[in-house]
């Protein structure tokens, strides 16, 4: 699970009624091992086309690698996807 490693606040103006949008850019293709409290995308929050504030999502556990069948089914999968 990827999530915010803070609470984000942000402060709007009442009088500027765009709306507010989240954005969620995760940066690679996630591939264990994944390291608790590493960042591995962003998320961005914007007012209209404005961005206000952004933040990093980091990894909440520790995932390890897999035995050799998940591995290679995982290697599969990936492939497949990409065509």
């Amino acid at each position: 699970d990827l999530a915010l490693q803070h609470a984000l606040t942000v402060s709007i103006s009442k009088s500027n009624n765009a709306p507010i949008s989240t954005q969620y850019d995760v940066s690679q293709s996630l591939v264990a091992p994944i390291i608790a409290g590493k960042t591995y995308g962003e998320v961005t929050v914007k007012q209209g086309e404005k961005v206000i504030a952004r933040a990093p999502l980091v990894a909440m556990t520790n995932i390890g690698t897999g035995n050799l069948w998940q591995r290679s089914r995982d290697q599969l999968l990936m492939l497949i996807e990409k065509k």
